[in-house]
């Protein structure tokens, strides 16, 4: 999914004049398959492993396409999201003790 929605908003970028317009754009985009794969997999799987390479490189390409288009005004950039411990049972075999409070 984000090899399809990643090229899209840097297309948008030229026409609504993102960055030219003396005022501050805001420009959101969510990347959502990390999140499904973790779910569906695991956080320790390959396949999340797999999603997390490709996910750089779609993003690497997106923020290459974005500042491209303002060469004198660099685009600020932030992220969030919420991380992942590994599962319990994987814990327990790796040593770790659950801890409350």
């Amino acid at each position: 999914m984000d090899s399809l929605t990643s090229p899209s908003p840097s297309r948008g970028c030229a026409p609504l004049q993102l960055g030219s317009r003396g005022a501050t754009d805001l420009l959101a985009v969510s990347l959502s398959t990390t999140d499904y794969v973790g779910h569906a997999y695991g956080p320790d799987s390959r396949e999340i492993h797999d999603q997390v390479v490709r996910l750089d490189r779609y993003l690497g390409r997106f923020l290459e396409q974005v500042c491209a288009l303002r060469q004198k005004q660099r685009p600020r950039v932030l992220t969030a999201d919420h991380g992942v411990t590994p599962f319990p049972e994987r814990s327990r075999t790796m040593g770790h003790r659950a801890r409350c409070g």
